[in-house]
């Protein structure tokens, strides 16, 4: 990235010299510390602005986080944390800009994130409820599995994580009968393939993935034996699952079991 990326309160810019050694001197001097993505990512600041009340003492890094959460959701690897909150203190107005460094790089790709895709992760913050509270829907659960699951240095934990993402969305609440047959993988498959295929092909394409994610984070946490060239190669799937069906339920709505019904029918 060589020119920043601006769309409303939200820039994306190059990281400085300056900065990147001032972060490493706190990193060093016991301060905040920060991770970094595999090299060949690059280093930029992600730099929200945003006015609030003096007597709003909500955190501001919730906002940071959104913005992260919307880039993963559309297929960026980010890393880095801990937000550093510069406030400017008028008398009746907070004007407070935060930054977070890190490296940024889609999944898989060499292309860089762009303006239009800037537009479209804030597309996407805009549809978010509060991020860090205690979840009060499916939907939050579904949300905070897959920050985890992005922030996860496993990739067992990451493929479970992503995993329950899943099943919070594609499994909505039913009866306890319902559950106890045993159909939670059937259902999971069909629901997902249903809900993101458009025609027969790529329906049974999402199905035969989602079995195997589903199947995968099954072994592991019942204590099955790993094959870690599996998990490898399927936790990037079940975060491509999962994000596409976290973006479709942000941006249409989160699916009750009557939409499900009603798509099985059509």
């Amino acid at each position: 990235m060589t020119e920043p990326i601006e769309s409303g309160r939200v820039i994306l810019r190059p990281m400085t010299d300056d900065e990147l050694i001032g972060m490493m001197e706190k990193s060093f001097g016991g301060g905040p510390s920060w991770s970094f993505a595999p090299f060949g990512m690059e280093r930029v600041i992600l730099q929200v602005t945003e006015e609030r009340s003096k007597l709003d003492r909500s955190s501001f890094s919730g906002a940071i986080s959104q913005v992260v959460l919307a880039l993963q959701l559309i297929g960026f690897e980010l890393s880095g944390r801990g937000p550093i909150v510069q406030s400017d203190l008028p008398v009746r107005v907070s004007i407070r800009q935060a930054v977070v460094p890190f490296k940024v790089g889609p999944l898989g790709s060499t292309c860089r994130c762009t303006a239009p895709d800037l537009d479209a992760a804030l597309r996407l913050v805009a549809k978010m409820p509060a991020l860090g509270e205690l979840p009060q829907r499916s939907s939050d659960v579904a949300l905070n599995r897959f920050r985890q699951g992005c922030a996860d240095e496993s990739a067992a934990d990451a493929l479970v994580d992503f995993v329950i993402a899943l099943e919070a969305v594609l499994l909505p609440p039913e009866s306890a009968d319902v559950r106890r047959d045993g159909e939670l993988r059937f259902r999971l498959s069909l629901n997902g393939a249903r809900l993101l295929g458009s025609e027969t092909q790529q329906r049974r394409q999402i199905w035969k993935d989602l079995r195997r994610v589903y199947d995968e984070r099954s072994s592991i946490v019942h204590g099955g034996i790993l094959d870690q060239q599996v998990i490898s190669e399927l936790f990037p799937v079940a975060r491509r699952l999962a994000a596409d069906v976290l973006r479709h339920g942000l941006t249409n709505g989160w699916p009750t079991s009557s939409d499900f019904v009603a798509k099985a029918l059509e």
